[in-house]
This record gives structure tokens, sequence and C-alpha cells, in this order.
């Protein structure tokens, strides 16, 4: 008998617990907002706040002035989105067409959590924002993680911390694809303050971001952070200043600090430590440093480039720092390390990156740039700043834009460029050249194609040595150098003009992809005698 009953007892526990499941379920599930006016939106950001669940806020493109703020005790995440057409019903990400201006009356976008509520932000412009902290953004989140993606942050001033941004939280903050720009602070970070609510707390993520053109009136123009690990990859920073200390970075007691890939350049400051500024408090702090451009930053003291305090506790031991295949100036007055070490050979001292164009902000790299193909595979990104594959050459570069190389196949006609006209019957050469670039080694299509005069195309077959009908590659395999080459020896053309064409196409997969092709023509025109 009490077997019976433990087994309906567990029956209808199953049950219940079933049902309860499916019950949680729906009532936990998100809540959409679309908002197109700023009392809605700020309508919607209260509700978010107090209705137990998930929210997720769309913001309808166009700009929207106020002061707006999200205070909640709860513990469910919020979304913020911009982009969005009249009604929700499609979006375009970009931070242009959905703006938010705090009319420099007080914070853009203030997010206050005490329950660990998630929060993410994408595709918003936070503009003309005042405040003592975070003229753009606060957060001030004790566990939630905070996710800020493809927006703008401009115009913005602080009287204390983070003219743009002002974060703290004892979780992750991850930034990617963010342009900070021409804000100010009257003492610390121009740009933004990212940091644990705790200290030795919290975790920083930085990716693909720019920027560019903070100022600091105390310190640090462009970002300072105190989290207890830092990883920051793919950024530029450059223009940044500050009238004290640290013109465009500082991480200041991180236990892990990776700092990887990044251009920092043309920042100043009128103290010490222009660029990149690590300080490791503990003996057991460490840094990793690899294939970053540090190069022409400006310091009134001392540390143009790179300042790494390693021996923050006094005590004669140094933490461990790791620096390769970077490009600094390593003379005393570029760099500065509180227990020297040496330098691996690795490391360029100060030599020109070869920028396309400083003076107007492109910092993409040159083709004999030293920079291109000598970083290290270590911790390396798979991709740059803008998505581009890495490595592009033989090995990865340094600084935020891997250079993309330009493969440069020639044909000619008998030995001429362009479009040549001969008598039928007359001899024709055609022969092929190729310059990789910095591609040698990348597999792809190889072609040479012949369109006829009669609308039929060929394809030059390596086995024969001869036309054939048919659109096929010639060849697939690695790019090499190849030298004036003869294919085609012929003097029975037919009358017409027969246009020749010799192509390599980086994805290599039998097809033509015209995004990924480059190629040269060489048309001939053949006349009666």
């Amino acid at each position: 008998m009490k077997r019976s009953k433990i087994k309906r007892f567990e029956y209808f526990a199953v049950v219940f617990a079933v049902a309860c499941f499916v019950f949680c379920a729906r009532t936990a599930k998100a809540e959409t907002f679309c908002v197109q006016t700023s009392s809605t939106f700020q309508s919607a950001l209260h509700t978010a706040a107090n209705n137990g669940e998930a929210d997720e806020i769309q913001i309808v493109q166009g700009t929207y002035t106020g002061n707006f703020t999200y205070e909640t005790q709860e513990g469910y995440k919020l979304t913020v989105k911009g982009g969005y057409a009249a009604g929700c019903s499609s979006r375009v990400v970009s931070a242009s067409n959905t703006i938010l201006d705090g009319n420099s009356a007080g914070t853009v976008l203030m997010v206050d959590s005490d329950g660990g509520s998630a929060f993410e932000c994408d595709g918003v412009t936070l503009q003309n924002g005042s405040a003592d902290r975070g003229g753009g953004l606060r957060i001030a989140s004790v566990n939630g993680n905070v996710t800020f993606s493809n927006n703008v942050v401009s115009g913005n001033r602080a009287t204390e911390f983070g003219g743009g941004i002002h974060i703290t939280s004892n979780a992750t903050v991850t930034l990617t694809n963010n342009t900070i720009r021409n804000n100010e602070s009257d003492y610390y970070s121009g740009g933004a303050s990212i940091g644990g609510a705790t200290t030795g707390t919290g975790a920083l993520v930085l990716i693909a971001n720019s920027i560019i053109g903070n100022t600091a009136d105390g310190a640090v123009g462009g970002l300072m952070t105190w989290c207890n690990s830092v990883s920051i990859t793919n950024n530029l920073f450059f223009n940044n200043s500050s009238l004290w200390y640290h013109g465009a970075l500082l991480i200041d007691g991180s236990n892990v600090t990776k700092v990887i890939n990044n251009t920092i350049t043309a920042n100043t400051s009128e103290g010490l430590g222009a660029g990149l500024t690590i300080q490791l408090d503990d003996d057991s702090d460490r840094a990793d440093v690899y294939n970053n451009i540090i190069y022409n930053n400006t310091g009134y003291w001392e540390a143009n480039d790179l300042a790494i305090f390693n021996d923050q506790e006094e005590n004669g031991v140094a933490s461990p720092v790791s620096l390769l295949n970077n490009d600094f100036d390593q003379s005393s007055a570029g760099t500065f390390i509180q227990i020297p070490f040496t330098i691996d050979p690795g490391n360029l001292n100060n030599q020109d990156p070869l920028f396309v164009s400083a003076s107007t902000g492109d910092y993409h790299l040159l083709k004999g740039s030293p920079c291109i193909d000598t970083g290290t595979s270590t911790d390396a990104p798979v991709t740059d700043i803008v998505g581009t594959l890495r490595p592009q050459g033989q090995a990865y570069d340094m600084g935020a834009y891997e250079y993309v190389g330009i493969p440069v196949p020639d044909i000619k006609a008998n030995s001429q460029d362009g479009s040549i006209t001969v008598s039928s019957g007359a001899p024709i050469s055609i022969t092929v050249s190729l310059n990789p670039d910095n591609l040698s080694g990348q597999n792809a299509d190889w072609w040479v194609v012949e369109s006829a005069p009669d609308g039929v195309f060929y394809h030059f077959d390596l086995s024969l040595g001869s036309m054939v009908p048919g659109l096929l590659p010639t060849y697939q395999g690695p790019l090499f150098s190849l030298g004036t080459s003869q294919l085609l020896n012929s003097s029975d053309l037919a009358l017409g003009t027969h246009t020749f064409y010799f192509a390599v196409d980086l994805n290599m997969n039998g097809t033509l992809d015209m995004n990924s092709i480059y190629y040269d023509r060489v048309n001939i025109s053949v006349t009666a005698p």
C-alpha cells in the first residue's frame, strides 16, 4: 500500500514539475517594445525595470532628446537596439540613424542595476551628454554582463570620470565595433572609464573599437580600466590627449592583461605615457603585449609610446611581461620599464609603419610597411578591426589593420598591353606573368580565358597546351611569382576581335567569383590581309 502511494506521489510530482516548467517558461518570456518618441522610450525603460521579464526595446530611426534612465532591482536582461523602420518590422544597423541626444542636461543613458541584470546596447549614437561621470553612458551593474556594440559615443562631457562612458561591473564588459570620439573629462578618462564595481573584480573585452580625439584635463585621454582581467584586441587609438598623464590608454591593476594587434598613434600627454601604460599591482599580475603598432605618440617627460610599471609593490620582484613583435620607440624617451628587461629582437624600434594617410586618419598599411608579415601567431586574432581574415600573407601583421595584398596578373599579346591589331595569318604570342604581392602560398583558381568573336569562351588547358571550349580554371593551387611565360603562339585566329584574360580568383572553388578576382586582359583585332 505504501509503495502504491509513493508511486502515485511520484507520478503527480512529475506531472506538476512538467506543468510548472511549461508555465514558468511562458511567464519568463521576454517582452518587446517598439518606440518612436522620447517619452515612449523612457516609458519602456521604466516598464522593463519592473515587469519581471527580460526585455528588448527596439528604437525607430530618428533623434531622441532626453536623459534616459533604467533603474532596476531585478535580474533580467535588457536589450536596447536602434535602426528600426516604423513599426519595427525591419532594421538597418547603423548608429547614425538612431541618435539619443542628452542636450547637455545629464547622462544620455543611465543604467543602474542592483539585481545583477545583464545589459546590451546595439546600433545607437549617444551624444551631447553632460554629467559628473559618464556623459554619454553610465552603467552601474553589480553582477550583470554588459555588451555594447556598433555604437557611436560622441561629444559628451564629464566633470569627474568617463567623458563618453563610465561603467562599473563585477561581471564582463564587452565593447565591440564602437566609435568613441571627441568626448571630454575635466578629471579622468576623456573617452571611457571601465572597471569592477568592487576592487579586483570585473573583466573588460575590447574588440575592434575606434577611440579617437578624446581629451582629459586631468589624466588619460582615451581609455582607463581597472578590471581584474583585460583583453584589448584590434582597436585604434589616435589623437587622444591628456594634460597630466597617459594620453591614449591606461590599464591599472589587472591580474591578466592582453594587448594584441592594436594601433596606438598620434596621442599626446603633458606628463608620462602618451601611448600605452600598464600598471601591474601584484607580483603575480601578468601582461602580454603582442603585434601592436605604438608609434608617434608624444609625452612631455618620457614613455612617449610605452610605460610598464612592473613593480608596484616596490619589492624588487618584477611582474611577468611578454613583449613580442610590436613597433614602438625603444629609446629612453620612448619607453619606460620600471624594472627593465631585455626587449625581444622581434620588436621593431620606432620604424615608420607606412600608414596609408595618417593626416586623414587612414591607418591601413602601405605595401612595403615593416609591420607586414612581422607579427607573431601567439594569441593573434583571426580577423582584423574591419573583419579581414588574418593572416593575409606569410605571417600576421602588426597593428589593427591586416594588409590585404593585391596580386597583379599581366597578359600581353606580342609583348603589348591593351589592344593590338594584326592581319589574318600573322603570328600572335600570348604571354602571362604574376606578381602575388604578399599572397604567395594562398590557394587560388588561375584562369586563362579567351572570348572569341563568335561568342564562345575557351580556356587554356595546361595538359594540352592549347585553348579548348568551356570555362574551367587553367590551374588550381597556391599563388607564386610567375615570370613572363608564353602560353600560346598562333597564326590562325579567326577574323574579328578576340579578348584574352589572365585572372586569379582567391576563392578556389572552380567557379568565377567576381568579388575575389584580379585580372588583366588584352584585345586582339584580326583583320583581313
